[in-house]
């Protein structure tokens, strides 16, 4: 705890500089991991983030032996525990209990903000002692596009004039419905859903949506504390919570929330803001409805004011969801969910989801440039542990599972550890996967990843659990990497008795396999565009491997490349730099490979033309991991090195743009627009972090 008490006033930003310690075994603390917490972990207060009714948001970083990595901390405000302290101490326990049975699984679920530890500081506040509590939870990075559901809605209006696209509303949704069913399977409801309390990270197809604040969740005995004071936020709770209906809160009260949000994210608009909240809070089910309808909405998107019908439908779910009776609502969430999810999919595009992906993606380059050189390191974790990783699949969230010889140090049973942000966790495998069976892992969707390996076996996890997607099967056949997705195309590059072969499944479904031409190895897939994915690796004669498969024919033709070594990574942007000619979208994309000797390969499609040069680089270290922002900008790991593609003078080159000391190679790299994350072979993890964004800052709107 910091020296002597700190003197704090009610808005608490005297703590801007301040050490927490957190609570030890011996003061009765805990992490909200279901683990003591060790005396040892300290945050250091920053800078002030925001505030609500019962406490104070500030960015902290949370520092241990192990690392450093950023965190939200919560201060329970003073006045409130001189006003009302038992409320103050329901609130923070609901809050911690809410917590610790949402981080029991692993993996977590990836549509809930994790809270990592708490304690107590000791201030002085109007001359007299006072013990503050807070509770620490993980930091959620936007990038440009914003952190809460409120910033990214401000961006798609000021980008666009309208509210999210159909697909958008669909991702969102799905989203914070399956995070509202997990906290209700945990016996919780969590009462304050609104777009402020909904963070979000990723792009585009990788874009998460994760439910935050649980200071009022199931927080009992506060409306007679308080009075008339509501639980909640006025335009977003339910009658009953406001004492204006005599009802439990039950899932019902989430699922009014959820509908009033429905309503926000299609018109970018508040339900509630050209009529008073209580004349429609009190109004009855059979009465006159003073509700707004969406078709009157300016926001609407032009894909959805284009269909009618499925306005009304949208319409008809938000007007039920929001009924003043409880029994009128929604059952739960997934039941809303399913009333939306045939409306919106019937008005959905591909190709208009691309067309706005480019135009998004310009703006993001744009301010992505100007914070060039404006980004800290990190290491989140130190080298020096006995684990062994030789592959990681990451989500946009920085969270990772990582795959590598069983019995290895820090890894489970089956060779698997996941890394929540802090720490690895070992992961044990399905009884009877072969020992060291498992050679890849691939992210699938928010918190669901595919590995296999040996015998063709390959596995799906979840927050569920473990699902067999393909028994193992064959000894002779074993899948190396993959790319691509489950429910549309997935590419397995592997071996049969020795001698690389491709397997493709569309929909789940296996086309004819593919011996791999001219291969000795891959070591990586790229999607180029639509229909074609870049394979590279090793070629027979030990020299560097390019080969090109194309959906549509199902074939795979390998290419000249201009690098005598193998090639050990590869990373691709379907909406990339090769666009000059292209006759129509999706036939342009762009790939990086990278090698040994500090070799760079740009593969580009452009039509029906594959282009493949070599571009420079200033390290000649051997370069081991690659990836692609958000904003199309390329970043790459060699030991002790992290590059950056740089454009000047109309000619890119690779420059080292992060020196560190670990000798160990980087087996995986992850950029998401606002952090770059590496990990290395033996699970030490380095995150560098671009400065926060202002919304609005953001270049020229464009129409949807």
């Amino acid at each position: 705890m910091t020296e002597g008490p700190i003197r704090v006033d009610d808005d608490l930003r005297s703590l801007v500089g301040a050490s927490l310690d957190v609570r030890g075994p011996a003061d009765g603390g805990q992490s909200l991991h279901g683990q003591p917490s060790s005396r040892g972990v300290r945050y250091r207060i920053e800078h002030q983030l925001g505030e609500g009714g019962t406490g104070v948001a500030f960015m902290a970083t949370r520092q241990t032996v192990d690392g450093e990595s950023p965190h939200v901390v919560k201060v329970f405000r003073p006045l409130l525990l001189l006003r009302a302290p038992e409320i103050a101490e329901v609130s923070r326990k609901k809050e911690e209990g809410a917590m610790q049975k949402i981080n029991s699984r692993v993996p977590p679920s990836p549509y809930v903000v994790r809270m990592t530890d708490s304690g107590e500081l000791g201030v002085t506040y109007k001359d007299r002692p006072l013990v503050l509590p807070w509770i620490a939870a993980e930091f959620v990075n936007g990038g440009p596009e914003g952190t809460t559901l409120t910033e990214r809605l401000t961006r798609s209006v000021e980008a666009t004039g309208v509210g999210f696209d159909p697909e958008r509303v669909l991702r969102t949704m799905a989203c914070i419905v399956e995070g509202l069913n997990f906290i209700h399977e945990l016996g919780l409801i969590h009462r304050d859903i609104k777009p402020d309390n909904v963070l979000l990270c990723g792009f585009a197809e990788t874009e998460v949506a994760k439910i935050t604040d649980f200071g009022v969740a199931r927080a009992q005995g506060l409306e007679v504390t308080f009075g008339p004071q509501p639980v909640g936020t006025i335009g977003y709770a339910a009658p009953e919570q406001l004492g204006l209906l005599q009802a439990p809160p039950t899932q019902a009260t989430d699922v009014f929330a959820l509908g009033v949000l429905l309503y926000r994210i299609l018109a970018a608009d508040e339900y509630f803001r050209r009529i008073q909240f209580a004349q429609l809070a009190l109004r009855k089910d059979d009465g006159p409805d003073p509700r707004p309808h969406l078709k009157d909405a300016p926001r609407l998107h032009p894909e959805l004011q284009r269909n009618p019908h499925v306005i009304a439908a949208l319409d008809a779910v938000i007007r039920k969801a929001t009924a003043v009776r409880p029994d009128l609502r929604f059952p739960n969430a997934r039941a809303l969910f399913g009333a939306i999810d045939g409306p919106l999919r019937s008005v959905t595009s591909p190709q208009a989801a691309r067309g706005r992906r480019s135009a998004t993606r310009e703006r993001l380059r744009t301010v992505m440039l100007e914070a060039a050189g404006r980004t800290s390191w990190t290491t989140r974790h130190r080298t020096g542990d006995d684990r062994v990783l030789r592959a990681i699949a990451w989500e946009p969230d920085g969270r990772a599972l990582g795959v590598g010889p069983a019995g290895a140090g820090g890894v489970g049973g089956g060779g698997l550890a996941y890394w929540e942000g802090q720490r690895w966790h070992p992961v044990s495998a399905p009884v009877g996967t072969p020992q060291n069976g498992l050679h890849f892992a691939l992210r699938a969707a928010a918190g669901r990843f595919v590995v296999g390996g040996q015998g063709g076996l390959l596995l799906e996890l979840s927050e569920q659990g473990w699902t067999e997607i393909s028994a193992a099967g064959d000894p002779a056949l074993v899948f190396d990497r993959a790319a691509g997705t489950l429910d549309g195309m997935l590419l397995l590059a592997g071996s049969i008795a020795g001698a690389p072969a491709l397997y493709v499944a569309e929909q789940r479904r296996w086309r004819t396999s593919l011996m791999i031409p001219g291969a000795s190895a891959v070591n990586g897939i790229g999607q180029l565009d639509e229909t074609r994915w870049v394979l590279v690796g090793r070629a027979t004669n030990g020299q560097a491997y390019i080969s090109v498969y194309d959906a549509d024919l199902h074939r795979i033709s390998p290419f000249l490349a201009p690098s005598p070594r193998p090639l050990l990574a590869v990373a691709s942007d379907i909406d990339g730099e090769g666009r000059s000619n292209a006759p129509q979208a999706g036939t342009r994309g762009i790939a990086y490979a990278v090698g040994p000797g500090g070799v760079v390969v740009a593969i580009r499609s452009d039509g029906d033309e594959i282009g493949i040069e070599l571009e420079a680089c200033t390290t000649t270290r051997d370069i081991s991991a690659v990836a692609i922002d958000p904003a199309g900008i390329a970043w790459a790991a060699a030991q002790g090195r992290i590059l950056k593609r740089m454009v000047g003078g109309g000619t890119p080159k690779w420059e080292s743009v992060h020196n560190f000391d670990w000798l160990v190679p980087v087996v995986g790299l992850s950029a998401t627009g606002g952090s770059v994350f590496a990990a290395t072979v033996d699970g030490a993890v380095l995150e560098g972090r671009t400065e926060r964004f202002a919304i609005g800052s953001l270049a020229p709107p464009t129409r949807p």
